[in-house]
């Protein structure tokens, strides 16, 4: 197999180490590396592996993330476990933007690897408007000038819930089809995103288990994708957001267009690993 440099978007690391396990790869060894920036004057910067201080100065510092050496890890991880399955025959079934795909032809647990143009779902989009309005808004302090009393209390009750849940909301992205092939639902989770939620969408490739098949004739409701934990009184997602949205002005980005979140099948709903 020829070497490939992938764009990575996403990766559900706690997947990857199942994968990795299933080979024997067993755990990563992790790499600590902090890197201290003084904030004095006559300071210097160093960095700091494994609780040695090579070079810099005296000061307060400020460490960054060691986030960046795990990602690399990963990505060496799945390059294995991607070379390991794609060596196995049949058990990486790959299709290429142009390649339909018949549902019939797959199996729940099957590993794809499928490129297609995604989108977020139509619900998202608009939360995501909603909470950038919300937030400029609320920064230049006028939300009480810009909006109505309705308006305040729907927005700050959907910033509060959806702020709970933000480091693992999810994100479903679809990609469409008009032909007879099936079209294909992947949901990510925000805390395992690689890039910014808005870079999530283009033409990408998912890499992934098959979750659920649906045939022709059954529809999927994206908003039913959406596992946000709600207060107790509002027990009904689509109660609760679905129909104020659907009434929404459109200045603030409305109104939502209920059958834009029904996905009709054919419909093939993937487990993402890896997003690039």
């Amino acid at each position: 197999m020829s070497f490939r440099v992938r764009d990575y978007r996403y990766m559900d690391t706690k997947r990857l180490q199942d994968y990795a396990s299933a080979f024997g790869d067993g755990a990563i060894q992790e790499i600590r590396e902090i890197w201290t920036e003084d904030s004095n004057v006559e300071g210097g910067a160093g960095v700091n592996i494994g609780g040695i201080n090579l070079g810099g100065r005296g000061g307060k510092g400020r460490s960054t993330s060691q986030e960046t050496t795990m990602r690399v890890n990963m990505q060496s991880l799945f390059g294995r476990v991607y070379s390991q399955l794609n060596a196995m025959d049949g058990a990486l079934q790959c299709y290429d933007f142009d390649d339909e795909i018949d549902v019939k032809s797959l199996n729940k647990g099957d590993i794809v690897e499928i490129s297609r143009y995604f989108e977020l779902s139509p619900l998202n989009q608009m939360i995501q408007h909603v909470f950038n309005l919300y937030n400029t808004l609320e920064q230049m302090g006028l939300v009480k000038d810009s909006l109505d009393a309705q308006a305040q209390r729907a927005m700050s009750q959907m910033a509060l819930i959806f702020r709970q849940g933000e480091e693992s909301r999810e994100l479903p992205l679809v990609s469409r089809t008009e032909s007879s092939g099936a079209s294909v639902i992947f949901v990510a989770k925000s805390n395992y995103l690689i890039v910014d939620e808005a870079e999530l969408s283009g033409d990408l490739t998912v890499f992934g288990q098959v979750d659920r098949l649906i045939p022709t004739g059954v529809d999927v409701d994206l908003s039913d994708l959406i596992k946000t934990k709600l207060p107790s009184k509002h027990y009904n997602f689509r109660e609760a957001f679905i129909k104020p949205f659907e009434q929404w002005p459109e200045a603030l980005g409305g109104p939502l267009n209920r059958e834009s979140l029904k996905v009709p099948g054919p419909v093939l709903l993937v487990a993402p690993v890896a997003v690039y």
